[in-house]
């Protein structure tokens, strides 16, 4: 379908039949009833594309322009990719990506989002209510992105895997899930190739692996428990903003710097006799309102400074303090 800079209103239902459909216009591009059967779709560069409709294909989606949506809305194919921006229409705009997701522009003015493939991403996701990666998240090489889910109950960020591209450029993300303490941030895999994850919101936060950054992780303003069940290895961990929230090392790690909580909330280091966690450059804890120890706790020829009389210790297991 080609119409030059003319308006293209796909208005009709459209059964693919095998067949691929390409939309060239660089005005407006309609579509208002379901699309499937497709093999592939893909539009031009230059226009928008307005969406209120499924559309199912058989391999890829490009949609090569700025893209508005509106509605609870199912993209279905082996890869959907926006290569311009991704913009709801401000109402309940619930984008589902039943494959995996390109994003190279940014998405903005949805409600949630959920990709049920992998996602490799260019652009900061702006949503008012959830947002859900279920498989690995590859940020593109040199970005620094923002995951943003709002300031509701329901800003939740769900994510499997994080990584960036190995060698090259830094890649750097935050997770905002707002000040809501209902809102959770849940990381079910690795984080790797990351040289800085800032969390800047959350009523809670979980990481269940391992977490490897090249430079540090950023902890602000979160009002629940930071909890760490996978190692911990970066730089820095950087605790500068004095809040209320709580932090929880659960199976060790390594920071290389000279570490200092500064949370006045409780510090959990350990929790079986067999953790191990080392702060090579040394320790101060003395501003979080109670520590929990167990396992191996050490530094490296440097100084450690446990509690103090507003700071109680609570060993949970067989402690060693190492210096």
């Amino acid at each position: 379908l080609s119409a030059g800079n003319g308006a293209i209103n796909v208005n009709g239902a459209v059964t693919g039949g095998t067949n691929a459909l390409t939309i060239n216009t660089t005005g407006t591009g309609t579509l208002a009833a379901t699309i499937s059967g497709l093999t592939t779709l893909e539009t031009n560069s230059g226009g928008t594309t307005v969406i209120s409709v499924d559309i199912s294909s058989s391999s890829t989606q490009t949609y090569n322009d700025a893209v508005t949506v509106n509605g609870t809305l199912d993209f279905t194919g082996s890869t959907v990719q926006f290569a311009s921006t991704l913009q709801g229409d401000g109402t309940a705009d619930n984008i589902t990506i039943s494959g995996n997701l390109d994003l190279d522009g940014a998405a903005s003015s949805l409600t949630t989002l959920d990709v049920e493939g992998t996602t490799n991403l260019g652009a900061n996701v702006t949503t008012s209510a959830t947002q859900t990666y279920q498989g690995t998240l590859t940020l593109d090489s040199g970005t620094s992105l923002t995951l943003d889910a709002g300031t509701s109950a329901d800003s939740d960020i769900n994510l499997a895997a994080v990584t960036g591209v190995s060698g090259g450029d830094a890649e750097n993300l935050t997770l905002d899930a707002g000040s809501n303490a209902g809102a959770a941030i849940a990381v079910t895999g690795t984080v790797t190739n990351i040289a800085t994850l800032t969390i800047t919101d959350a009523g809670s936060v979980t990481f269940s692996d391992a977490v490897t950054l090249a430079t540090k992780i950023d902890l602000k303003a979160t009002t629940g428990a930071i909890t760490f069940n996978g190692a911990l290895t970066t730089a820095d961990i950087d605790t500068d903003t004095a809040d209320g929230y709580n932090i929880v090392l659960n199976a060790g790690g390594t920071i290389t710097n000279a570490t200092t909580f500064a949370n006045t909330g409780t510090l959990t280091i350990g929790n079986a006799a067999g953790d191990s966690m080392t702060f090579t450059g040394g320790l101060v804890a003395t501003a979080p309102s109670a520590i929990n120890l167990a396992g191996t706790v050490a530094t490296t020829n440097t100084t450690m400074t446990l509690g103090d009389g507003n700071t109680g210790i609570t060993l949970t297991a067989d402690t060693i303090l190492s210096a």
